[in-house]
């Protein structure tokens, strides 16, 4: 063979082996890469699952943006259509008696969780310039270890026109029949009921089912007065009998809110401790909330 033959053989052999190993430095790469945004994705993922665990969603239906929005201060100075708040990181059980906010509830804005209980107020306004009718509804989801059947869930809102009220902060007392046209609040408890179907009470004497009587609501507290009963709610129950991964609390229909009208809300949540359902299994539990509004009607007529 020529020597000008070894010399294109050796130049194309080196060829070959410089294009391997480019490609060897490129799969290389490649794999390091796929590797790295593999561990970032499941970082990002396991840090979004970990900030979503005990938190609470406050939103408007996409197709209302616009028309109604909300906002933590009742200035509206930064409206928006979608809240997240974190809650504690860890909620260990508490009591309702334990709860600070019992006789500051009204004054409070934004977010104002204690150590183990979700607290957030916030804000709806009517953007436009008609009346509309609104949907407002909580559900509960990525539920674990039968936590629900532990929780208390207390809204406290301003009353509707026309509504029968106990009690209005600027009165700071009872006041029964239709409210006053200054703004007027009530607050209702939602809980699981018990597994005879009978409504909880927001707290008890004592965790025992057996013996355990529902402690009484006292004079003087402002959200006691609120509540005007010691009896919950009942949640509406599971979307899917067969799945209780998703729970209903409530869902409000036909609420009028009149153009450039104005309500404040509360949300306080919390793992009952006298609740009998909130046993040691229940430990390491997690729970989603949604608070969703919207609109069912643009053009109202709510006079």
């Amino acid at each position: 063979m020529s020597r000008k033959t070894r010399n294109g053989d050796e130049i194309i052999k080196n060829k070959s082996i410089r294009a391997a190993s480019k490609r060897r430095t490129f799969t290389s790469a490649l794999v390091i890469f796929l590797i790295a945004a593999l561990f970032l994705t499941g970082t990002v993922w396991g840090t979004i699952s970990f900030i979503d665990a005990n938190s609470l969603r406050i939103y408007i239906n996409r197709r209302n943006i616009g028309i109604i929005s909300l906002s933590e201060t009742e200035d509206f100075y930064s409206p928006t259509s979608v809240i997240r708040m974190k809650g504690p990181e860890q909620m260990t059980n508490t009591t309702y008696d334990w709860i600070e906010q019992t006789d500051s509830i009204l004054g409070r804005e934004g977010n104002h969780h204690e150590e183990n209980v979700i607290a957030y107020s916030f804000y709806l306004r009517n953007m436009g310039d008609t009346d509309i009718y609104y949907t407002s509804s909580i559900v509960l989801n990525q539920l674990s270890r039968d936590v629900e059947n532990a929780l208390r869930i207390i809204v406290v809102e301003e009353a509707e026109p026309g509504e029968d009220v106990e009690a209005t902060p600027e009165e700071g007392g009872a006041a029964e029949g239709d409210i006053p046209e200054e703004a007027a609040y009530k607050a209702t408890c939602y809980a699981m009921p018990d597994f005879e179907g009978n409504a909880e009470y927001i707290s008890y004497d004592t965790d025992q089912k057996e013996t355990q009587l529902p402690l009484p609501l006292r004079a003087g507290r402002q959200l006691d007065e609120l509540l005007d009963t010691n009896e919950t709610t009942p949640f509406a129950g599971f979307v899917n009998e067969d799945d209780e991964d998703e729970c209903v609390v409530f869902k409000h229909t036909d609420l009028p809110l009149a153009s450039g009208e104005v309500k404040k809300f509360t949300v306080l949540v919390w793992v009952e401790g006298s609740d009998s359902d909130c046993v040691d299994s229940i430990q390491s539990a997690y729970v989603n909330f949604e608070f969703m509004f919207e609109v069912t009607d643009e053009d109202a007529d709510i006079a």
